[in-house]
């Protein structure tokens, strides 16, 4: 089994050469009553003698819950571990006659160097656990972690056999940009050849939650009964209807000053970090913040990459089946 796993402050991704999953990366205690009695699809996670709840579960019927945390030694915490545990439960869900796999993960370019090595030491070895009631005994026997754009550039430049993809194979071989927007940071990649141009990247402290942040305090502000959810406004900013007294809001129109401020912010960065850019060949704009802030920022030879949300993590996945067919 080979597969990609993106592990981020809000959500949770897996993706394989046939399918993807989501969740929001939340775990909160599980009450055995909520869990007898609750007819909200769950996903449940037991190690040893804890026993967890995972996303919207967690989110809705834990006591007690804690979201992915916004700092440098997530990685090091105990809901990290259970995140790993409850990805590959879910693929041990889907694939259940696979029991050894080959996993890509990634992490935020300004974290690589330092925590590389200790997060692929997390993901190698013996795995075991019991998903949403079934036990689960895998292997993870190859593991690599990479900066988390160049999932999105191999999105591009390998199809999901990890093959290379001829029609983009010119993004590997030139210099390119990623811009990922993710929900509290956005990664700035310059890839050379294949290779990360360190002088060129970076991560500033800038994402699609500081949008949702900005949106919910001015709703407040114009319509102070409304008292929507942080993933109600998320929500609607990406489509679906937020109801105001029988009256649909017209959300994108308050978004628009904030999400024009962020990405002025972002392109600071680019013209501090980049200069002018106009020596990449393409910049790639991705991640889960791409649809809400990708569109104010514009450069010539800038694109929004199809499917932003998953691009890196279907990358990573696209990476894990060239390593396992290359033997590396």
């Amino acid at each position: 089994m080979n597969a990609g796993i993106d592990i981020g402050y809000k959500a949770t991704k897996i993706a394989t050469s046939s399918q993807h999953k989501m969740f929001q990366s939340i775990v909160g205690t599980l009450d055995e009553s909520s869990f007898k009695t609750s007819g909200v699809e769950a996903t449940s996670l037991v190690i040893g003698d804890s026993a967890y709840f995972i996303g919207r579960a967690a989110d809705e019927q834990s006591r007690f819950a804690s979201r992915g945390q916004e700092t440098r030694n997530w990685i090091e915490t105990t809901d990290y571990d259970v995140l790993i545990k409850a990805s590959l439960g879910w693929l041990h869900e889907q694939y259940p006659d696979e029991d050894e796999y080959t996993v890509v993960t990634g992490l935020p370019v300004s974290y690589f160097r330092r925590d590389a090595e200790k997060l692929k030491a997390k993901f190698l070895g013996a795995h075991s656990a019991v998903y949403n009631g079934e036990e689960y005994h895998v292997s993870v026997v190859n593991a690599r972690v990479i900066p988390q754009p160049f999932g999105t550039l191999f999105s591009y430049v390998f199809d999901r056999n990890g093959v290379v993809n001829e029609k983009h194979a010119k993004l590997a071989m030139t210099k390119v940009g990623v811009l990922d927007i993710g929900s509290h940071t956005t990664n700035m990649q310059v890839i050379i050849r294949g290779d990360d141009l360190a002088k060129e990247s970076t991560s500033i402290a800038v994402g699609g939650w500081k949008l949702v942040q900005a949106v919910k305090e001015r709703l407040g502000e114009l319509m102070p009964e409304l008292e929507p959810s942080d993933h109600a406004v998320a929500a609607a900013l990406e489509g679906e209807r937020l109801m105001y007294y029988g009256e649909e809001i017209d959300i994108r129109s308050v978004a628009a000053p904030f999400a024009s401020d962020i990405a002025n912010s972002i392109k600071a960065q680019v013209a501090a970090t980049w200069g002018t850019a106009a020596d990449l060949y393409a910049i790639l704009v991705t991640g889960g913040g791409a649809h809400l802030i990708g569109e104010y920022l514009k450069f010539p030879q800038s694109w929004i990459v199809p499917d932003p949300v998953f691009a890196n993590v279907q990358g990573y996945s696209n990476f894990a089946q060239r390593v396992a067919r290359m033997g590396q």
